[in-house]
């Protein structure tokens, strides 16, 4: 179809299965128009009245709709209405007549009858108390339990009475269940015809629900009395329209808390906003992926099944009144930040948020604990101090993120994770616990930041190394478990030789610190980082002055000086000769050299990468040393 947009007004129009490229309806009147199973990437919806349109199953890839009108239709706003009135005032009749029924039990002259009625109040009382203190579904059973362990004992004791008081009794067994039932239907029926008004007419809500309700209570109520015996009229009159606001005011705050968000109300808000987004804008099963909703008014909305991948919320309105059941959507706190882009100090541990987006959004210290943030839009975000430890980012976008002091330990990256221009001035390897409170800071000198590009030069051999792990079936977590690292950065290109001197100096020094080499990374010509294996008690960040200290002294060393150190550490030579030549060949490739140890268990590994190399292959089993140069990796699972 061709692109034909010219007019302002496309109300009811079908596009049904049709496939526009890159259509512009922006400012148009598209009220109740059908573009179900449609392909409209990247369309222009800005500023357009989308109410009571179709988007059902449709291609919405990069869609704007930025500032768009959803919701209802003025026809069915008043239809809603008219229905919501007539809910209300069948909850006031049903309400109504059941506290009439009581107030006729109640002060009756029958046999038992009163105390039977009595019971039922003292019932209903109870579903009162655990409905506001514990939600609806606990009242319900509750009171279930309690209404038959009572009615069984009465069946007992009903045995030993005379044939007429026995018949009365069986009569109350059998109707005050009913009546019960009926006041609970009608106060339940009440909550959820208030949410829908207030959803649908908003301000004038309770003055629909309270013409609906006396429209239907005050009939019943007389209807009730006729025809019966109580001891006094007026004083049954009054009690049961005093029961019978008590129940409205139930409704009220059932029906206001439901639309709150309190959980203990979550199946009467579903239901109040499927009813309410019947026929509001419609985005059921569509693809979402990449669409911009910012300051779009979205009540009345249905989301249901929709691919809400990367969608950006910022500033939208209303979308607590939208059908977002089974989305990220659905948690109020996870809504909360898509829409401000505030998550300072939140906590999301363990939440599934594929997909979500939160570009430039200050997560200043938030907590992302076994988080899964797959797919996610984390550009530009703020995540200085979060907690991603074990949090999953596979294929996340984290350009331009701000990661200082972020606690990083075994958060889930991958070649797709995009980590490009981070900036950050250090990180946390681990959470800190009672056993070992050291959180593993990286750069391990205290008082040294990471210069630009350096947390990206950092984690890309990680990155490698995760690979072939995964290759080797290693499960990395075990690998870091078994020791801490002490990474020795050069920055400004490295002496060889003074670098090996410096470290077997320092391997004698600490003896206690254990230290072995893992990896010689050298990303770039003018940066290489040695990167060792340390026991757990050492100070790393005495460690690292002390090597510092030793190579600027060893630099400047002249050669003859530097042969005659080498006799004197004869015992050492061979050692250092080896590390000078992996140094050399680290710093000439760009590439790393591996030596990983878990726990003894698995062996050593080498692999040297040379030239430019995206990744590593499987270097074999992992029997003894293996050392492999490489030239492109398999495709990544």
């Amino acid at each position: 179809m061709a692109n034909n947009t010219q007019h302002t007004c496309f109300r009811g129009r079908s596009y049904r299965n049709q496939k526009i490229l890159n259509p512009d309806f922006s400012n148009a009147d598209m009220r109740g128009a059908d573009f179900t199973d449609a392909t409209l990437e990247s369309a222009n919806f800005s500023h357009v009245d989308l109410r009571g349109v179709s988007f059902i199953n449709a291609t919405l890839v990069g869609a704007n709709f930025n500032d768009a009108n959803a919701g209802l239709t003025l026809r069915w706003t008043v239809l809603l209405a008219v229905g919501s009135l007539l809910l209300a005032v069948l909850s006031g009749c049903i309400v109504g007549y059941a506290c009439g029924a009581f107030g006729t039990f109640l002060f009756s002259t029958e046999v038992l009858v009163p105390q039977l009625s009595g019971i039922a109040l003292v019932l209903l009382t109870l579903f009162g108390f655990f409905m506001i203190r514990q939600g609806l579904g606990v009242a319900l059973g509750v009171l279930a339990i309690t209404m038959a362990v009572v009615m069984i004992l009465f069946l007992v004791l009903s045995k030993a009475s005379p044939g007429e008081t026995l018949f009365t009794l069986l009569s109350m067994i059998i109707l005050q269940p009913v009546m019960l039932a009926g006041a609970l239907a009608g106060t339940v029926l009440g909550a959820l015809t208030l949410a829908v008004a207030e959803l649908v007419v908003r301000r004038f809500s309770l003055l629909l629900f309270g013409l609906g309700i006396l429209t239907g209570a005050v009939p019943s109520i007389v209807e009730a009395f006729d025809n019966s015996t109580t001891l006094s009229l007026p004083i049954a009159l009054a009690g049961a329209g005093i029961l019978t606001v008590i129940l409205v005011l139930l409704s009220v705050y059932m029906g206001r808390q439901c639309l709150r968000g309190n959980k203990n109300y979550a199946l009467l808000q579903t239901i109040a906003i499927f009813i309410a987004t019947f026929k509001g804008t419609n985005f059921s099963q569509a693809n979402l992926t990449d669409a911009s909703f910012i300051r779009a008014n979205l009540r009345h909305t249905k989301f249901s099944q929709a691919i809400l991948t990367r969608t950006y919320w910022f500033n939208a309105a209303h979308l607590e009144q939208s059908l977002i059941s089974g989305t990220y959507l659905e948690k109020s706190e996870v809504r909360e930040v898509a829409i401000t882009l505030n998550g300072r100090n939140a906590k999301f541990d363990h939440y599934d948020l594929r997909g979500v987006n939160l570009q430039s959004a200050d997560l200043t210290k938030a907590s992302f604990v076994g988080a899964n943030l797959s797919e996610a839009n984390l550009r530009e975000a703020n995540l200085s101090g979060a907690k991603l430890a074990q949090a999953q980012l596979y294929r996340a976008s984290l350009t331009h993120a701000t990661l200082t002091g972020a606690y990083i330990q075994d958060w889930g990256i991958s070649p797709d994770t995009h980590l490009e221009e981070i900036e950050c001035d250090y990180v946390f390897m681990r959470l800190p616990t009672e056993d070992d409170p050291d959180v593993c800071r990286k750069p391990d000198n205290k008082r040294q930041k990471f210069e630009k590009n350096d947390f990206s030069d950092f984690i890309a051999p990680l990155i490698k190394m995760l690979d072939i792990y995964r290759h080797q079936n290693i499960d990395p977590r075990e690998v870091g478990k078994s020791f801490k690292t002490l990474d020795l950065y050069h920055h400004d290109g490295i002496d060889p030789k003074a670098a090996a001197i410096a470290f077997t100096q320092l391997t004698q020094e600490y003896p206690d610190a254990d230290l072995e080499i893992v990896s010689l990374e050298g990303p770039a010509e003018d940066k290489v980082n040695i990167k060792a294996r340390v026991a757990g008690t050492a100070n790393r960040d005495e460690l690292n002055r002390r090597y510092f200290a030793a190579y600027q002294e060893l630099q400047t060393l002249p050669y003859s000086d530097l042969q005659s150190l080498l006799t004197g550490m004869q015992a050492k030579e061979q050692e250092i000769e080896r590390l000078n030549k992996l140094l050399m060949i680290a710093l000439e490739a760009r590439g790393f050299y591996i030596n990983v140890k878990a726990g003894g268990d698995i062996g050593d590994v080498s692999g040297l990468t040379a030239g430019n190399v995206d990744g590593i292959v499987n270097p074999g089993n992992i029997e003894g040393n293996t050392e492999n140069t490489v030239a492109k990796p398999p495709d990544a699972s």
